[in-house]
């Protein structure tokens, strides 16, 4: 993560300038190291965006909007959490709050 930090500002830079072409599409993180790089807060989680609580969740979905994109993102699980059963079972949950959320 040390590495990535420290390339953090010259690469978000070039983010920036490539999601500008695409303003009307939406945003999505996959993975916790590129969601703390993202995320204003630096030890983010991706359950926090799934609602995970001890193995439930409420479908209480929510975006990342706190961040250094200045627009809102989507936060997935990468290889190997998308694999526990926890994100599985919602995971069809979550794709749908993209989509109603989104507008697409």
């Amino acid at each position: 993560m040390d590495v990535l930090f420290n390339h953090l500002k010259p690469n978000l830079k070039l983010l920036k300038d490539e999601l500008q072409v695409y303003p009307h599409q939406i945003v999505i993180t996959l993975g916790e190291p590129v969601l703390q790089l993202l995320s204003n807060a630096t030890d983010d989680k991706v359950r926090k965006y799934w609602d995970y609580s001890k193995g439930i969740s409420r479908l209480a979905f929510k975006k990342c909007t706190d961040n250094n994109l200045n627009r809102p993102f989507y936060p997935f699980p990468h290889q190997p959490s998308i694999r526990k059963v926890f994100y599985g079972q919602y995971l069809n949950q979550y794709l749908e709050y993209v989509k109603i959320d989104s507008g697409i």
